[in-house]
């Protein structure tokens, strides 16, 4: 299928930031993505266009992160309203320049992605469920838990839910559907540039913002950050 054929969906969950970062998500996202429509799972966030995205609600565990992923994925690959293969995004993903594509990115080994981010400042679930991904599979799988889009392929979808079952229930699934169907390719940058964090605030980094293609940020968009993407970015049709 071609990007303008495929429907975006969103995870969301309500973390009290007014659905900042899914606004400008969705800014670059109209501006940068060919999409049929945008499709919210989980909570409406404030200030939602609801003519123009449809939501299917979702009421999150949060003492279970990656299980409420699992289960918001079951549910669209089981809505017949939502494209065979759909692009999945996640708010703090923000698309700079077009794009005509969404290559399968991943790093090297899970092992390996889990060991880089060792030291850094993000929640240790994240590299726990790296590990456990590794652990219960295979030690020489690929991570594609890149802070990139990614596609999914509905009947792809089911065939892995059909082999693993309850395995999935900790695991990161984007990984686990790679390396059942897909090719991964590499990025070719430095580490923060592979990983698409902005590390939201730091001038030296933010002065490359038109040079990428993909960013991603901490859970807010400080006002310095937000001042650089409002002279890109006007509002959408996707937001009131």
């Amino acid at each position: 299928m071609k990007l303008k054929e495929m429907d975006i969906v969103y995870p969301y969950r309500d973390d009290g930031s007014d659905g900042r970062e899914l606004r400008y998500s969705l800014r670059t996202v109209s501006k940068n993505l060919p999409h049929r429509n945008v499709v919210i799972i989980g909570q409406a966030p404030t200030r939602l266009n609801t003519k123009e995205v449809k939501f299917i609600p979702y009421e999150d565990n949060p003492d279970l992160k990656y299980e409420n992923v699992r289960w918001k994925i079951f549910n669209i690959f089981h809505n017949k309203d939502i494209s065979k293969d759909f692009i999945w995004m996640n708010d703090d993903m923000l698309i700079i320049k077009p794009i005509k594509e969404i290559p399968p990115y991943a790093y090297w080994t899970l092992q390996f992605h889990a060991d880089r981010i060792e030291n850094r400042c993000w929640k240790s679930s994240y590299r726990r469920i790296l590990k456990k991904t590794d652990e219960l599979f295979h030690n020489e799988w690929f991570s594609y838990e890149c802070h990139t889009p990614f596609i999914f392929n509905k009947d792809n979808l089911i065939s892995l839910f059909d082999m693993y079952g309850e395995e999935l229930r900790w695991c990161a699934l984007r990984s686990v559907y790679g390396n059942n169907f897909c090719k991964p390719v590499f990025f070719e940058e430095e580490f923060w540039r592979v990983d698409c964090k902005s590390y939201s605030g730091r001038w030296d980094e933010m002065g490359d913002l038109n040079q990428l293609t993909y960013i991603s940020t901490f859970d807010e968009i400080k006002y310095a950050y937000a001042k650089r993407l409002d002279t890109n970015f006007e509002k959408c049709i996707y937001e009131l």
